[in-house]
């Protein structure tokens, strides 16, 4: 699948991490910043409970792109239905998966509405999405990507618009 979103959903995880250290997760989320900034046409897409999240955990550097992706109008705040969650409630998953998708369902209800793409070093959340979209068709189509893992490969793919590994699509594993 091509990559052809115009937002882009960030993790606070990332805005909790991102800074000028040198430390593989502050750079690697710090690449992925630097290139949706590049980028010129991408946006990033919130709703009300991940701003809050932004806003609670920021790093300084976050702080600043955020504002800076703010001024050049490319931030959307949006309205989403809360439909990841009901199917979390749903799914045939222990109790304690249940728990961390909960806490991350805004980030798929957001994609799902605002071009299906999520950046997360959230890997235990990611499993669990997995684990979940074997039972919902909700999630076809959703990309949820680890930039600590492929921050390179990200900055490339949002440079160049070029093809989603399939990895990175949000499937059983």
């Amino acid at each position: 699948m091509k990559f052809d979103a115009s937002h882009i959903v960030i993790d606070a995880d990332i805005a909790r991490a991102v800074g000028l250290s040198e430390h593989p997760v502050s750079n690697t989320s710090r690449t992925l910043l630097e290139a949706v900034m590049a980028s010129k046409d991408i946006g990033i897409a919130f709703n009300k409970t991940l701003l809050d999240e932004w806003k609670k955990h920021r790093s300084t550097y976050a702080q600043k792109w955020l504002s800076s992706m703010i001024a050049k109008r490319r931030f959307s705040l949006i309205n989403v239905p809360t439909d990841a969650g009901i199917v979390v409630q749903n799914a045939p998953i222990t109790d304690k998966e249940k728990k961390i998708a909960e806490k991350d369902a805004h980030l798929i209800d957001i994609a799902l509405v605002a071009g299906k793409f999520i950046a997360s070093n959230d890997t235990t959340a990611r499993t669990v999405f997995c684990l979940v979209s074997n039972h919902s068709p909700l999630f076809n189509g959703i990309t949820w990507v680890v930039p600590v893992d492929c921050a390179d490969a990200l900055a490339a793919l949002i440079q160049e618009r070029g093809f989603i590994p399939s990895e990175w699509h949000l499937c059983a594993t």
